[in-house]
């Protein structure tokens, strides 16, 4: 019994029947130099979920700003432009006023992808941009994006505080700029067969 795919179009037997047993006449496998081979097939079940994973050795990282203007107004999600890496569409999804387990709390940040119908392996950070120095608020993770999906980040990237706090330098003319950068490390493509 074989499982037949893409990846796997054919199977035989490297040795089936010794030449003396086959050209031997009276065994009646070559009559007149003439044969006649012949398979039977029953197909037990006509599909496999194959998944291919390929990863990335050269992979460069690629760099996004989002900036928000007039973040002290705004009470629910702000969603940035979406931007193109690759081919793979994304965007950053901020919620000033906290969501989830952050809500009422704490900045709440995630990463999408948008529109692939691959699965991605990515390093990726989220940062918010320390506007008067280089200390800026700054998460870190690897994880497999599956659109469509609700996205990877933290409900509780900074305290809602400490972000709108005019000392600490996230929020500047009631602008922030959340930055991100993304390592496509490796690409999943499932078909069936």
């Amino acid at each position: 019994m074989r499982r037949f795919h893409a990846l796997n179009p054919e199977f035989g037997f490297s040795k089936f029947i010794s030449k003396k047993s086959f050209t031997d006449p009276s065994n009646g496998y070559l009559v007149d130099d003439n044969c006649v081979f012949g398979a039977e097939v029953f197909v037990i079940k006509n599909q496999a979920n194959i998944e291919c994973v390929s990863t990335l050795k050269a992979a460069v990282p690629y760099k996004h700003s989002f900036r928000i203007s007039n973040f002290s107004k705004l009470q629910d999600v702000r969603i940035s432009e979406n931007f193109v890496l690759g081919d793979q569409i994304w965007s950053i999804v901020v919620y000033p006023r906290g969501q989830g387990k952050g809500k009422g709390i704490d900045v709440t940040i995630f990463l999408h992808l948008l529109d692939s119908c691959q699965k991605l392996k990515v390093n990726y950070t989220i940062g918010i941009k320390n506007q008067y120095t280089d200390e800026h608020r700054v998460a870190r993770d690897s994880r497999w994006f599956t659109p469509p999906d609700d996205g990877w980040g933290w409900y509780s990237l900074i305290p809602i505080k400490d972000m709108n706090d005019p000392k600490t330098g996230f929020v500047v003319g009631d602008c922030c700029i959340i930055e991100v950068e993304i390592l496509l490390l490796a690409i999943s493509q499932n078909s069936l067969s």
